[in-house]
C-alpha cells in the first residue's frame, strides 16, 4: 500500500514546482487526477471495444480522443505546459461528448431518439463548471476561452454542426414540436441551475482563494521571520564558534610564548641552547625539520648567516652552511626582514623517512630573528602540514623575543670582552709601571754610585 500511495502521489504531482503558488499547485494536481481518471477509463473501454467488439472501429475511434487527451494532460504537465493541460481538460469533456454523439448519429441514426439528440447538449453545457475549478482568479483569459469553446459546442454551434453533417431533426425522424418543447424547458432549467452553480462556485472559489492567499501570506511571512531568526541564530553561533576558535588560537600562542619564556631564561650563546630551542619549537609546531642560523661578521666576508643547530638531511652539522645576505631563502629573509612562507616546495627539499616510503614536506616557514630592524639570525622550519596564521604569528613573536634576548646576550658578551680587555691592559700597565720603577731605582743607584765615584776621584786629585 505504501508503494501504491507513493506512485499515486508521484503521478498526481507531475509538473509541480516549488516556486508555484499553492493554488496553482492544487489545480495542476487536480488536472493530473482528472487526466488519470479520464485516460484510464478511455483506455479501458478502448481495450474492451478492440478485444470484445471486434470490427466496431467507429466505437474505437470515438474512444481514442478520450484516451489521448486524458494521458496528454500528464504529458503537458510534465513538460511544464500546465496551462495547455488545463485548457485541454476544460474543453475535453465537451468536445469528446460532441464527437461521440455525432459519430453515433452518423453511423447508427436508426437508434437515435429525442433523448439522444437533446441530452448531449445538456451535458456539454454543464461542463462549463470544469474551467471554473481548474483556473485561478488570475487566469481569466484562459477561463473565458474555455467557456467560449464549451458554449459553442453546446449552444451556438450545436445545431450548425448537425446541419453541416446532415443530421437535422427531419433526417433523424425526430418530431420538431416535441424537440422544441423539451429543449425550451430543459435548457432553461439547465442554464438557470448552471448560473446559480457558477455564481455560487465562483463566489466560494473567490472566498477560498482570498482566504488561502491570506493564510499563505501570513504563513510565508512567519516562515520568512523564522528563516531570518534561524539565519540570525546561525550567524550568532558561527560568530561564537569563530570567537571560540580565535580564543583557542590565541591561548595556544600565549601558552607557547609562556613555555619558551622559561627556556629563554636559561639562554646562552652556546650550541646546546640552540639545539634545545629548536627541538622544543619543532615539537610544539608538530613540524618535521628545522635550522637555526645566527648572524656573524668577519673582516673578509662581512655579515654572514652561520648554521648553529637543527636537523635537515642535506645540511649536516659538520658542514655548518653559511649564507650571505640575500643568498638563498635564509639570506633573503635576513636581508628583507620579512617572513617567507611557501606551500609548494621543489623536489630538492628533504622528505621524511616513513618505513618503506618517503613523505614529501608540504610547507616551509622562514622567520627572521629581528630586533630594532636588525636581523640577529633566522629560523627555518619544514612541516608536513600547512602553517595557519596563528602558527606564523607565534613564530614571529617568539623570534622577536629571541632576537631581543640574543641582542642582550651579545651586548653582555661584548661588555664582558671589553671589561676583560680593560683588566688585561690595566694589569699589563701595572706590570710595565713596576718594571719601569725597578729600572728607575736601578738607574738611580747607578747614578748615585757614579756621583760618589766622581767625588772621590775629585778629592783625590786635590
Amino acid at each position: 500500500m505504501g508503494n501504491i500511495h507513493r506512485y499515486w502521489e508521484y503521478l498526481t504531482g507531475i509538473g509541480l514546482r516549488p516556486e508555484m503558488s499553492f493554488l496553482l499547485q492544487q489545480r495542476i494536481r487536480l488536472s493530473n487526477l482528472v487526466g488519470l481518471i479520464v485516460g484510464g477509463i478511455g483506455s479501458f473501454y478502448l481495450l474492451v471495444v478492440i478485444l470484445l467488439i471486434r470490427g466496431n472501429f467507429a466505437a474505437a475511434w470515438t474512444l481514442l480522443p478520450l484516451s489521448f487527451f486524458g494521458w496528454g494532460v500528464l504529458v503537458f504537465n510534465r513538460l511544464g505546459l500546465n496551462v495547455v493541460s488545463r485548457l485541454s481538460m476544460s474543453i475535453l469533456p465537451a468536445l469528446t461528448t460532441l464527437w461521440l454523439n455525432l459519430n453515433i448519429k452518423l453511423y447508427t441514426p436508426d437508434k437515435i431518439g429525442l433523448i439522444h439528440y437533446i441530452s448531449p447538449r445538456f451535458f456539454i453545457i454543464s461542463t462549463v463548471v470544469i474551467p471554473m475549478v481548474l483556473f485561478t482568479r488570475g487566469e481569466q483569459l484562459y477561463l473565458i476561452f474555455s467557456v467560449a469553446v464549451i458554449l459553442f459546442c453546446g449552444v451556438f454551434g450545436y445545431r450548425w454542426l448537425h446541419e453541416v453533417l446532415g443530421l437535422t431533426l427531419q433526417d433523424l425522424g425526430i418530431p420538431g414540436e416535441a424537440y422544441s418543447t423539451v429543449m425550451t424547458e430543459d435548457i432553461t432549467f439547465v442554464i438557470v441551475n448552471l448560473l446559480v452553480v457558477l455564481i455560487f462556485s465562483r463566489y466560494l472559489n473567490g472566498q477560498f482563494e482570498r482566504n488561502t492567499h491570506t493564510l499563505l501570506s501570513e504563513a510565508n511571512e512567519k516562515n520568512r521571520q523564522l528563516n531570518e531568526r534561524e539565519k540570525h541564530l546561525k550567524e550568532i553561533l558561527l560568530d561564537i564558534k569563530q570567537r571560540q576558535l580565535d580564543e583557542e588560537k590565541q591561548a595556544w600562542v600565549a601558552e607557547g610564548l609562556a613555555r619558551f619564556s622559561r627556556i629563554l631564561q636559561i639562554a646562552s650563546l652556546e650550541a646546546s641552547f640552540y639545539k634545545k630551542f629548536l627541538h622544543e619549537l619543532i615539537k610544539y609546531l608538530q613540524a618535521g625539520y628545522g635550522a637555526f642560523y645566527l648572524m656573524e661578521e668577519s673582516a673578509e666576508k662581512g655579515q654572514m648567516l652561520v648554521w648553529q643547530a637543527g636537523y635537515i638531511p642535506h645540511r649536516q652539522e659538520q658542514h655548518r652552511p653559511v649564507f650571505a645576505l640575500g643568498e638563498g631563502l635564509p639570506g633573503q629573509c635576513a636581508r628583507d626582514g620579512k617572513t617567507i612562507y611557501l606551500t609548494e616546495l621543489p623536489a630538492s627539499y628533504p622528505s621524511l623517512d616513513a618505513g618503506l616510503d618517503k613523505i614529501r614536506m608540504k610547507s616551509l616557514l622562514v622567520v627572521a630573528l629581528k630586533f630594532n630592524d636588525e636581523a640577529e639570525g633566522v629560523i627555518e622550519i619544514l612541516s608536513l602540514h600547512d602553517f595557519e596564521a596563528h602558527h606564523i604569528e607565534f613564530v614571529e613573536k617568539l623570534a622577536e623575543n629571541t632576537a631581543a634576548l640574543l641582542t642582550h646576550l651579545k651586548a653582555n658578551l661584548r661588555t664582558q670582552q671589553i671589561l676583560d680587555n680593560s683588566q688585561r691592559m690595566f694589569k699589563q700597565l701595572r706590570e710595565a709601571q713596576q718594571t719601569w720603577k725597578t729600572k728607575e731605582q736601578e738607574y738611580q743607584y747607578e747614578i748615585e754610585t757614579l756621583q760618589a765615584a766622581l767625588r772621590t776621584q775629585s778629592e783625590a786629585s786635590l
